[in-house]
C-alpha cells in the first residue's frame, strides 16, 4: 500500500505541476482544485477499493483524475500483480492507464490509451 500512495503522490506532483503551468498561461486567472483519497486501510499492499480523486476548474475548462485499485491479479499475464486504473477526462480528451506492479515496486506493465492512441509495455529496475 505504501508503494501505492507513494505512486500516487508523485503523480499528484505531476498532475499538480501541470496544472500549474496551466495556472500560469492563464494570465492570473483563479483556479480551483479539490482532491478526495478514500481506502479501507486494512493494511494490505495493495488494497482494493483504495482511490484518489482530482478536479480542477480552469479557463480552459474542467479537468478530472481519478485512480482506482482494483487489487490483486489471479491469473493470467498479470498474476500476482497489483492493477490500478487511472483515468482523466479534461479539454485536450481523456485517457485511460492500466498499471500492473509487483509488491517491490521493481518491475511491472502498463497499458495506456490516449484519446484512441494506445501504448503499451513492460518495465523493471
Amino acid at each position: 500500500m505504501k508503494k501505492i500512495i507513494l505512486f500516487s503522490l508523485i503523480l499528484l506532483i505531476f498532475v499538480i505541476g501541470c496544472a500549474e503551468e496551466q495556472m500560469e498561461a492563464s494570465s492570473g486567472e483563479d483556479v480551483e482544485v479539490e482532491i478526495e483519497t478514500s481506502g479501507i486501510n486494512t493494511g494490505e499492499w495493495c488494497e482494493k477499493g483504495a482511490e484518489w480523486k482530482y478536479a480542477a476548474e480552469m479557463e480552459t475548462g474542467t479537468t478530472n483524475a481519478k485512480w482506482t485499485n482494483e487489487g490483486m491479479i489471479e491469473s493470467g499475464k498479470y498474476a500476482g500483480l497489483c492493477h490500478v486504473i487511472y483515468t482523466s477526462t479534461g479539454p485536450e480528451g481523456s485517457a485511460k492507464m492500466d498499471y500492473y506492479f509487483s509488491e517491490d515496486g521493481e518491475s511491472g506493465y502498463f497499458e495506456l490509451d490516449v484519446n484512441g492512441q494506445k501504448i503499451a509495455s513492460e518495465w523493471s529496475k
